[in-house]
């Protein structure tokens, strides 16, 4: 990330930061390597969900596939078109759930309220991120990821 967009996002990344991504990245290749019969398909997803979560603008088959570094579309089409893996069973591992702290959630068969989770999270849990610009300047947001507790 350049240091003009660092600045108006108000990010400060360090060395400890980007060497986290590469830890983060392994964990997710273990979450989803069991969906994947063979190591190609394995491989490719893994390659594909870099390009989604990369700089490029444009998120369409062909810039995917030069960031995943192919030459052509062919191989996430293939991916996504014929290979046989649980799509359903993916998204289920990666879905992201947004909610306001004061919404009511699921935990273990009865309801409570978002906060009450939150609450017990570290800090170095959170994350700023920026869903772009928007109309009144960078849109961040706070995220962490965590299994709800019983």
């Amino acid at each position: 990330m350049d240091a003009r967009l660092k600045s108006e996002l108000g990010v400060s990344l360090d060395v400890e930061d980007v060497s986290q991504w590469g830890v983060e990245l392994n964990l997710l290749k273990t979450r989803l390597g069991h969906h994947f019969v063979r190591l190609k398909p394995r491989q490719r997803a893994i390659r594909y969900l870099q390009g989604l979560m990369s700089q490029v603008p444009r998120k369409n088959g062909w810039q995917l596939a030069e960031q995943a570094g192919d030459t052509t579309p062919d191989g996430i089409q293939r991916l996504l078109g014929t290979s046989v893996w649980d799509a359903e069973a993916v998204r289920d591992e990666l879905q992201v759930l947004a909610i306001a702290k004061r919404d009511l959630m699921e935990t273990d068969r009865r309801w409570a309220h978002a906060e009450t989770q939150i609450a017990a999270l570290p800090s170095e849990t959170w994350q700023r991120l920026s869903a772009g610009q928007g109309a009144k300047g960078p849109r961040l947001y706070d995220w962490a990821m965590f299994t709800p507790e019983p």
